[in-house]
């Protein structure tokens, strides 16, 4: 073969590499991904297959905001699922009305905040939250439970938890800072019968297809309780060596009420707006924890831990009886 054949050959081939680089597909499928199976599936299901087939079934964030026919055919592409689709839900434009009131607020407390990589503070681009560029990718089922408690009678809750992803033109797509956890609480079902549900799961083979057809085959995504998000609100990049990239979060829990959100109280965080009879037992607590740390890490003995002690009880006695005669709130301690 000559030389110029042989060019020739080698020219077409260069040719159809860069044809099939620049009509390669945009989205990355999970067939794709490099992952590893989850180890404990009846607690966390985080495998990129699997939730993508859950997508595929009815789990996508549209099919929870009720914007998607469940029986539709889920688009790969997130085509009609993108958060300028979305905003068409009123839950999900309720929890932007109050993420954007949050964020004017910290851009008008801070003087060098603002969008882009020109500003010191970085903040949160809100138009992101209706980007026909951005959708949310389901990236974790958890049962959670150990949360039975919350709200008795009941088994826990289930989470279906979804991160914002940005997909541009032409570049691969990348996660955004926002994570929303939508929230059931298992009221209705035996506890006994879902947990078993949720532990069959640990013997392994096509995941998607049993979360479905198991712990989650009774659950209509449309009826969740709670959404509770997680964006980090300002960034700013490390000035120094001794200096480490700083960021601020927002963290916000919603009711799910006659099919929008309502604001409502943060689980499981410090709560500011105790009554007299709260205060009178935060007392309590903080005197035995501090006699707790001068007992054991700084050796405190005899008269001065009597003391607190005797201060101790008397804040006991105080909740037990104070409290109910001469305090009036939402709490009645009693023997």
């Amino acid at each position: 073969m000559s030389a110029r054949r042989v060019a020739l050959a080698l020219g077409l081939v260069g040719l159809l590499a860069v044809v099939l680089f620049l009509f390669r597909p945009r989205h990355v499928q999970a067939a794709s991904y490099a992952s590893f199976p989850d180890t404990h599936p009846s607690v966390l299901v985080a495998e990129p297959h699997t939730l993508v087939a859950l997508e595929d079934v009815g789990f996508s964030f549209a099919d929870v905001l009720g914007i998607r026919k469940t029986r539709a055919p889920h688009d790969g592409e997130y085509i009609g699922e993108s958060a300028g689709d979305l905003k068409t839900s009123a839950a999900y434009a309720d929890l932007t009305k109050t993420l954007r009131a949050d964020l004017a607020e910290l851009e008008a407390s801070v003087p060098s905040v603002g969008v882009g990589v020109r500003f010191k503070h970085r903040l949160f681009d809100v138009r992101w939250l209706e980007s026909p560029h951005i959708h949310y990718e389901l990236v974790g089922v958890v049962d959670r439970i150990d949360f039975r408690h919350l709200t008795p009678p009941g088994c826990g809750q289930t989470r279906l938890v979804y991160r914002m992803t940005y997909r541009p033109s032409r570049r691969p797509q990348t996660r955004l800072p926002l994570t929303l956890s939508v929230l059931y609480e298992n009221k209705g079902p035996d506890c006994a019968r879902l947990a078993h549900a949720w532990l069959a799961l640990e013997d392994g083979g096509d995941l998607a297809r049993r979360l479905a057809t198991g712990p989650l085959a009774e659950r209509d995504v449309t009826t969740f309780d709670r959404i509770e998000i997680n964006v980090q609100s300002l960034r700013e990049d490390s000035q120094g060596k001794e200096m480490d990239d700083h960021g601020e979060y927002i963290l916000r829990s919603f009711v799910h009420q006659a099919g929008g959100l309502v604001p409502g109280t943060l689980r499981n965080t410090p709560d500011p707006n105790l009554d007299a009879d709260s205060k009178a037992a935060l007392a309590s607590w903080i005197v035995y924890a501090l006699y707790m740390h001068l007992h054991t890490r700084n050796g405190w003995r005899g008269t001065r831990c009597a003391w607190i002690n005797v201060v101790g009880f008397a804040s006991i006695v105080f909740c037990y009886l104070g409290v109910n005669i001469w305090i009036s709130g939402l709490h009645s301690y009693k023997v």
